[in-house]
């Protein structure tokens, strides 16, 4: 449809499904580091057990990576897109420094995707459905009182501005 706006559902702006599938492959991150620290503690506990709690660390940390993602998701649903952006920096550098450049990286990108999603003036931003064009009201009869020389209404019998009577 020519001359329309793109509007989903309710009222949700294009930039969501973006910013939540980041997100998801985020989290799909915290996964893998997970499925990685289940490897390295298998391996390191048969060679040197005590190392196997780098292995641990891993996991859970990849656990509560994938679940704050999970976390983002829900806030983006919710529409608390400031929470939701301010836990995506935390994250971001969380998984920058301990999991992993490129789930780092993916936040970081969803990160810079809220401020399309928070401010739609900045790019090709959420626009609302134009309003529906009605016919104006009616224009009323109007003539210039006598006495204080304002427009009124030609049905009025005294003047709204001073008061006085208007002459017929």
């Amino acid at each position: 449809m020519t001359g329309q706006y793109y509007q989903q559902p309710y009222g949700i702006p294009p930039e969501v499904d973006s910013v939540k599938s980041l997100v998801r492959i985020a989290g799909i991150f915290g996964i893998i580091a997970m499925v990685i620290g289940i490897i390295v503690t298998a391996i390191l506990f048969m060679i040197l057990w005590p190392l196997a709690l780098i292995g641990v660390l891993t996991i859970l940390l990849g656990y509560v990576f994938y679940d704050n993602c999970k976390k983002i998701n829900e806030m983006v649903d919710q529409g608390q897109y400031q929470q939701a952006k301010s836990k995506t920096l935390i994250w971001t550098i969380v998984g920058l420094i301990f999991l992993n450049i490129i789930p780092g990286i993916v936040l970081l990108i969803a990160y810079l995707k809220f401020d399309d999603l928070m401010n739609p003036s900045r790019g090709y931003g959420y626009m609302p459905a134009p309003p529906q064009y009605a016919t104006p009201p009616p224009q009323t009869p109007q003539r210039l009182c006598l006495n204080c020389g304002q427009q009124i209404a030609a049905n009025y019998n005294n003047c709204p501005h001073c008061g006085k009577q208007v002459k017929q």
